[in-house]
């Protein structure tokens, strides 16, 4: 059921005349990571795997983002976050129950 979700929503994504969308990446920056940054990677096409490896061949340090072109899609820009991973714990949970 959420492989079914996940293609709706690529979907609707690469198919939206915005102006950006946004994709989270891990530090490398690898664009054929993670079932959502691959489908919008594909769809948009070489252009913004080759822009992120010739631009931040380092990849991007987490909480920072990478700014590309849209390449094939419609919208005008794609944002690539790195975001920390969320990692639930005892202290996480009931912080959000206290608070």
């Amino acid at each position: 059921m959420i492989q079914r979700c996940e293609v709706f929503i690529l979907e609707i994504i690469i198919f939206l005349k915005v102006d950006m969308i946004v994709n989270s990446v891990d530090k490398t920056l690898n664009l054929n990571k993670g079932s959502l940054s691959n489908g919008i990677a594909t769809a948009a096409g070489q252009q913004i795997k080759d822009e992120c490896q010739q631009n931040h061949p380092s990849g991007v340090t987490e909480g920072n983002i990478v700014v590309t072109s849209s390449g094939s899609l419609p919208c005008k820009k794609i944002c690539h976050a790195c975001v920390p991973g969320y990692k639930p714990n005892k202290d996480n949970e009931s912080k959000k129950v206290n608070n």
